[in-house]
């Protein structure tokens, strides 16, 4: 009693061993909640404390300390056992609050007494602890790269780009991914010098600062109310990704393994949270479940359908463009990619910081495991779990996720089960429709068996296709007066439309106003269609920014640099002149090519830097000595590489495997012009 009351007189005069006092005796006070009546609980902690328990109560409710009270819920919310907390409560505290040993000792020893033998520690294997760190490094380091990935391609996109991704709110989207990448930057930062010094030797169970980090995340990682609340958020977010998704995506590989991914966090996850006793092991296998099902779902999806075909697009193959299936396949994709609404930019976040969040458990499980002295698989949270709902709410829970995690699954099948018309050739699936989305419609009569002269406006039904078209091909096709207004109108998402191997003549239409690149090749066009013949061009044409006339055997042009170009191609034409094409005050890096034409005077002022332009097979095809030595030498090198020696003639190098079709290269020397036709059933010649 001598010491337990000398303690108490040394409290009396430092209020900061008070405030020690208090936290220890509100853990132990939390902790005899959950197991002994009132009564008893009191005689206990007076016993514990030498007969000054009625001092200590008065104490604390006289002392207003505001972080107090949220520091003993977390300790005594987290806690995995009272013993797990005392020791948190030791490793929590800076080093001038002095322990009031003897009386902590009594107070440890009358409540070992009540609760019974202390189980042995248990310890985290080491080899565990390296591995899912080096997870969460990996984890942090590929989604930051792709949301840097994200944000740059969201910086360069140009107007058209934007327009045809439908972007909303582009700057308010890029500051906040890029908050999330700082997050992610952060915490690389922190796993990274974690592992430096625990390559050392320094243990985290050491630095009081670590400790009272780990008691927060702990009760983040572990608290019902946390874990249940935002697990239903991140899945109602998700869902709303995948519907999305599955509503553009052409590819069902990915739709399918996006949904199920969703599918398995709605049924994986809360069944972890919902178990009757959980166990350090469960609490573990919560957090990889987690985190693997968000990293699948916030990037690696994403990176391998969308950055990967982008990368190689940029750096090996940047001809796709040219392709209408390739566009069918990532303009849509491209769509999903950028934030077209505020529900949208809420979702994406919440899916982003669910992963976050999600890696942040893990690892603080692991760390509280390996720094506490005191280890045991009694866990509270089932326990807390147990006092803030009752089974039968819990049970319904469970049964909700599940469920509706077999919803999405049931969606898929419904979504694949309606035909297309044979014009589609590529549709997406939104889940739970039953009606045909096509996103690319080629209209082949060879390949469909029909007659050339077969009415193209009763293929292109939207009642019958969807309206949500995105590219449109059609060849060889009579098409003689191209394709009306009326059908064209029925499309307003339509980006891509192509005409090649027809007898159009004519074409006199008004465009949807979301259309964005035009190709026109192989037909018996004597002019400019009527809608570029008027001065100035419609404003219809003013959001085009790709312009292809190929082998038109067009001999007239009217002024083109009013619109903002980015590639032009008039290839394989009788142009002996040409108008103005390029406005210098709008385009900068653009493509022109004006190869196979009949040009006397080839415009030499195009060449600028940054700028590509081919003048492959033209009389005048040789820069003068007058223009920049730079600007003349770069020409000759790529003019070296693009123009020179043709495998048959007029068929030169850069028209092979570019995907476009052309006839002049459709020979067996040409490797039948790298199988840039196949998909227009051309009988290759002998």
């Amino acid at each position: 009693m001598g010491a337990t009351a000398s303690s108490l007189d040394l409290i009396c005069h430092h209020v900061d061993l008070y405030l020690c006092y208090l936290t220890f005796f509100s853990v132990i006070c939390q902790h005899l909640h959950l197991s002994l009546a009132p009564r008893k609980k009191f005689e206990v902690i007076d016993k514990a404390l030498g007969g000054n328990a009625v001092k200590m109560i008065n104490l604390k409710a006289i002392m207003n300390v505001s972080w107090l009270a949220s520091t003993e819920n977390a300790i005594s919310t987290g806690a995995s056992s009272l013993w797990w907390s005392v020791d948190v409560l030791m490793v929590s505290y800076p080093s001038n609050y002095i322990y009031p040993s003897r009386t902590m000792t009594a107070a440890v020893h009358c409540l070992r007494a009540v609760e019974g033998p202390r189980l042995p520690p248990k310890k985290i294997s080491k080899w565990l602890y390296w591995f899912i760190l080096s997870f969460a490094i990996l984890k942090h380091f590929v989604t930051a790269l792709y949301l840097a990935a994200q944000i740059i391609i969201m910086v360069l996109a140009d107007a058209s780009q934007l327009r045809t991704a439908r972007a909303y709110a582009i700057n308010a989207v890029i500051a906040v991914f890029a908050i999330v990448l700082c997050l992610h930057l952060g915490s690389l930062v922190k796993y990274i010098t974690s592992w430096k010094r625990q390559k050392h030797g320094k243990t985290i169970a050491k630095a009081s600062r670590l400790g009272s980090f780990l008691v927060q995340i702990r009760y983040m990682a572990t608290s019902p109310r946390l874990v249940l609340g935002f697990n239903t958020i991140e899945l109602i977010c998700q869902s709303y990704e995948a519907y999305q998704l599955s509503k553009l995506l052409v590819d069902p590989r990915l739709v399918i393994l996006y949904v199920i991914l969703v599918a398995l966090h709605a049924i994986v996850v809360p069944s972890f949270v919902c178990m009757s006793h959980t166990t350090k092991t469960h609490q573990l296998l919560l957090g990889w479940a987690s985190s693997l099902l968000s990293f699948g779902l916030c990037c690696l999806v994403h990176f391998y359908g969308l950055i990967l075909p982008l990368l190689y697009y940029f750096l090996v193959d940047h001809w796709l463009s040219r392709s209408p299936s390739w566009n069918a396949r990532y303009i849509s994709y491209i769509r999903y990619n950028f934030v077209t609404s505020l529900e949208e930019l809420v979702a994406k976040t919440v899916v982003q910081l669910g992963s976050i969040i999600a890696l942040w458990r893990l690892v603080a499980n692991v760390n509280v495991a390996i720094s506490v002295r005191y280890n045991t698989d009694h866990g509270s949270s089932s326990a807390s779990l147990r006092r803030f709902t009752n089974k039968r709410l819990l049970t319904v829970y469970w049964i909700c996720c599940i469920g509706w995690g077999l919803v999405l699954l049931s969606g898929l099948i419904g979504a694949f089960s309606p035909p297309c018309p044979a014009v589609c050739a590529a549709r997406a699936t939104p889940l739970w429709s039953r009606q045909c989305h096509c996103s690319y419609v080629h209209v082949n009569c060879h390949a469909l068996g029909l007659p050339l002269d077969s009415d193209v406006d009763s293929l292109l039904r939207a009642d019958e296709l969807g309206s949500d078209l995105l590219v449109l091909q059609i060849s060889r096709f009579d098409l003689s007066n191209g394709i009306s207004t009326t059908t064209l109108g029925q499309f307003q998402s339509l980006s891509f439309m192509a005409i090649k191997f027809t007898n159009i003549s004519s074409w006199e239409a008004t465009l949807p106003s979301s259309i964005t690149f035009i190709v026109v090749s192989y037909g018996r066009l004597s002019q400019v269609p009527s809608a570029l013949q008027n001065a100035p061009l419609p404003p219809a044409w003013q959001i085009i920014n790709r312009l292809y006339l190929v082998n038109l055997s067009l001999s007239v042009l009217p002024r083109l640099d009013t619109l903002d170009l980015h590639y032009i191609t008039l290839a394989q034409n009788n142009f002996p002149v040409l108008p103005p094409i390029v406005n210098d005050a709008k385009s900068h890096n653009i493509y022109v090519d004006l190869s196979g034409n009949s040009l006397l005077h080839s415009p030499w002022s195009l060449l600028k830097p940054g700028r590509t332009v081919y003048l492959c097979g033209n009389p005048d095809e040789i820069p003068p000595d007058s223009l920049d030595p730079k600007l003349r030498a770069s020409y000759l090198a790529k003019e070296s590489a693009m123009c020179g020696k043709p495998c048959v003639p007029s068929c030169f190098p850069h028209m092979v495997g570019d995907h476009e079709c052309q006839l002049v290269c459709f020979t067996k020397g040409c490797r039948y012009d790298g199988g840039d036709c196949d998909e227009y059933g051309l009988d290759k010649a002998l």
